[in-house]
């Protein structure tokens, strides 16, 4: 038995939750989102109130997650339309909290955001294979920090708006 990510109901059939409608296999597999669900089971989980997961259409891309006086509030995934996601926490309309952001063109963070900059620990990793560990603020690398370049090499110190000290 598996508790579902939705709607924490814990009676499902093997993969789908009776509750919810959300799909194990589908919904965070194929999608990496919630989207899957059927309006009857959406429009339930709206008049559950400020705890519900919604789905919303913006210009530039989907919402599917909780909201609070009609802002972004708590944990959901944003799609934006050319291909970038950020899944995790948000508050107030603004990435903030824990979350990771897909790039487009394969790169990702993993780490804090602070009213939608990369801020606190967080790992970055390029598509080419590159990847930094370590403080960010404002956007930028701050503080202690680890750069592993994909050759093998890596600079570990010191990070000052974005650059090494």
């Amino acid at each position: 038995m598996w508790i579902c990510p939705v709607c924490s109901g814990k009676e499902q059939s093997k993969y789908k939750c009776t509750q919810c409608g959300f799909d194990e296999r589908e919904d965070f597999i194929k999608y990496r989102t919630v989207c899957s669900v059927s309006a009857e089971n959406f429009k339930k989980r709206q008049e559950q109130g400020a705890n519900a997961i919604v789905e919303k259409r913006y210009s530039d891309g989907e919402y599917t997650g909780t909201m609070k006086n009609g802002k972004k509030d708590g944990h959901g995934i944003f799609c934006w339309d050319d291909g970038w996601l950020y899944e995790g926490e948000w508050k107030n309309d603004d990435m903030n909290g824990q979350g990771t952001y897909y790039y487009a063109n394969g790169a990702r963070y993993e780490g804090g955001w602070k009213n939608d900059k990369k801020e606190g620990y967080g790992v970055f990793y390029w598509s080419n294979g590159d990847r930094y560990e370590g403080g960010w603020k404002n956007d930028k690398q701050e503080g202690y920090g680890v750069f592993y370049w994909s050759n093998g090499d890596c600079y570990e110190g010191e990070w000052k708006d974005g650059k090494r000290q």
